[in-house]
């Protein structure tokens, strides 16, 4: 099992992936957006195994944020936060994937 430090940084990292997907499926490339739709959902199965690891290793004495405030700290930070091509401000706001 790995612990919580490990699990914090595979979490993150995940969360970016899913991220970067989520803007591909959005993008105007169909192709890469049909390619990025299917990994996609893999990715969101990893995320939600993930969860429950981090869940089951988590508790308030260990330091650590709960699940929910780890993941909502990433999304303030780059790469979560980024200017499209028309100059908007895209957030996590846009990320569609059920958590």
């Amino acid at each position: 099992m790995l612990c919580l430090w490990g699990l914090t940084t595979i979490i993150r990292l995940t969360e970016i992936e899913l991220f970067d997907l989520q803007k591909k499926i959005d993008g105007l490339d169909q192709e890469e957006s049909d390619n990025a739709a299917e990994i996609i959902v893999q990715t969101d199965d990893l995320a939600v195994k993930l969860r429950a690891m981090y869940e089951s290793a988590w508790d308030k004495e260990s330091g650590y944020p709960d699940y929910q405030e780890l993941v909502s700290d990433y999304k303030k930070h780059h790469p979560f936060i980024y200017k499209n091509f028309l100059g908007s401000d895209y957030t996590a706001m846009t990320y569609k994937v059920m958590q």
